[in-house]
């Protein structure tokens, strides 16, 4: 085989010069390319990070917050039943006579008191309810019971807002067999939904 070299040398120092600050310039544009894209992550990573800290002290703020409201409901309840239990089982005491006769009408207002403490007690429930609903606590309390006592007991607590309303409210219905489910919780929907009606 034949082997050449040929050798080409530019007559003139530009042709090498011109590529070369060519060279440079391209390397001066691609390194303050590169300190503004880095500028700009930086910018960026700082920004996230801020965001994060921001986030993580809303998040600490809300989780103290949530155990606040769990340890207010938790005192108010006791606070709010204490007393209420007591109202209840004086009204009871009252009502069984156990310190002598009363009045057909005293009888009346002892039961209308005795049923308001019992639904604002089931209204405290709710408010337990609701928190624990709220926290994935939530927990049936599951029993045999008799859906026509319950239904009963239900318009029995609805029946005086239904009288002043001028509204009519009577219980048709077959005898039912017992049923399991959290009484309480059914009740609850039950005078809810009588409530609302």
């Amino acid at each position: 085989m034949d082997w050449r070299v040929i050798v080409v040398q530019p007559a003139q120092g530009e042709r090498v010069e011109a590529p070369l600050a060519q060279l440079r310039l391209t390397r001066v544009a691609l390194t303050l390319l590169l300190l503004a894209a880095s500028f700009i992550v930086a910018r960026t990573l700082s920004q996230s990070i801020r965001q994060g800290r921001a986030l993580a002290r809303v998040n600490a703020e809300r989780a103290r917050a949530t155990r606040a409201k769990s340890e207010f409901l938790a005192n108010m309840s006791h606070e709010l039943r204490t007393p209420l239990n007591a109202i209840i089982g004086f009204t009871d005491v009252l009502l069984q006579r156990y310190f002598g006769d009363i009045n057909a009408r005293q009888d009346e207002y002892l039961k209308d008191v005795g049923n308001s403490g019992k639904h604002l007690l089931a209204l405290i429930n709710d408010i337990l309810d609701l928190s624990k609903v709220e926290s994935g606590r939530m927990e049936l309390e599951l029993t045999s019971f008799s859906p026509a006592a319950t239904l009963e007991n239900s318009v029995t607590l609805i029946r005086e807002r239904a009288v002043r309303r001028r509204v009519s409210v009577s219980v048709e219905r077959d005898d039912l067999d017992l049923v399991t489910a959290d009484e309480r919780k059914v009740k609850q929907v039950l005078v809810n939904l009588l409530t609302n009606a």
